[in-house]
């Protein structure tokens, strides 16, 4: 019979800008299974600082061999050790938070999660017992946003964000960042919380100019006293597009507008505004894939956009009331 327990590893961990998060499918499998995770990678084994999220309702099973991982486990469903000798080997410093209505069941009294490279510091699984420099605990202190999981995926050329919270506590919005490189953020949209919720909440952004390529979402949430939490980011690769840039707004009606392109602003590159007659109004600098620019001198109109970066030249129509 198996034997089901909650823990919490309170150890801590340096986050590197490198981490990725790997979030298992609803339908879970067996963690080496490409299948089990969503965008069909498996959580590396030498990683550094990642995040393995199992959501409620999915199980992840271990079974009759030893899993290498080094990061953080966020366990809202099930991780299950199976058979002989299961085992998931946790780097030194690696967290397991098994939430409310997590769990970490053992079909063997010599499944164990193992800490670090001494071999007696693990958490044996056996008849609910414990060994090892544990402690033994559900997380149960109050967080403004529990984040169940986070999803990107790539459809065609646009990307699909899913997400969902377990509970909310003055929470006002969640806004959605985006970056090419990991690092270096952009808010790209806002999307409001439900304020006050005890219950599962679902929410969903579709991307409909994401970056081509690889890139990188993640959540920052914010609350009505602005209190601000950032969570872990995920990895999403579009196939490969042909350079473009969007406008917005367009018609201009503030003075003001932005640009984004599908690409990396690498090296110098210009924005030239021409009016209809073909004159140089203004000479711009594009530093970044999302920029915004005060074009309150310009007269009611239409105008042309030319994007230049090296050889490539783009160009866009835009009216200004």
């Amino acid at each position: 019979m198996k034997k089901t327990i909650a823990i919490l590893l309170i150890l801590s961990i340096a986050l590197t800008s490198e981490a990725a998060t790997y979030t298992a499918t609803a339908a879970g499998g067996e963690w080496t299974d490409p299948a089990t995770w969503v965008g069909g990678v498996v959580p590396p084994s030498a990683g550094a600082g990642d995040v393995v999220v199992i959501p409620a309702g999915s199980t992840v099973t271990i079974t009759n061999q030893t899993v290498t991982f080094n990061g953080t486990v966020d366990v809202y469903g099930t991780l299950s050790l199976d058979g002989f000798f299961a085992t998931l080997d946790l780097g030194t410093g690696s967290v397991v938070n098994v939430y409310a209505g997590g769990q970490v069941t053992s079909s063997f009294f010599l499944n164990r999660i193992e800490i670090g490279s001494n071999p007696f510091a693990y958490l044996a699984l056996f008849d609910g017992t414990v060994s090892g420099p544990a402690t033994i605990s559900e997380v149960s202190g109050v967080q403004p946003v529990e984040l169940i999981f986070f999803n990107a995926k790539a459809n065609g050329n646009i990307v699909e964000l899913t997400w969902a919270t377990a509970s909310e506590e003055n929470f006002d919005y969640f806004a959605l960042e985006r970056s090419a490189d990991g690092e270096h953020f952009v808010e790209i949209a806002q999307i409001n919380g439900m304020g006050n919720s005890s219950t599962r909440q679902d929410y969903d952004y579709v991307d409909k100019f994401p970056l081509s390529g690889r890139s990188y979402y993640r959540l920052r949430s914010v609350d009505f006293d602005g209190y601000t939490e950032v969570f872990d980011y995920v990895m999403v690769k579009v196939d490969e597009q042909p350079a473009d840039f969007m406008v917005y707004p367009n018609p201009v009606t503030d003075g003001q507008f932005a640009i984004q392109t599908n690409f990396e602003i690498t090296g110098e590159a210009t924005l030239t505004i021409f009016d209809s007659m073909g004159s140089i109004k203004m000479t711009l600098p594009v530093n970044a894939w999302q920029q915004s620019y005060d074009v309150s001198g310009l007269e009611r109109g239409t105008y042309i956009l030319r994007l230049v970066q090296g050889r490539q030249v783009l160009s866009k129509r835009v009216m200004v009331y």
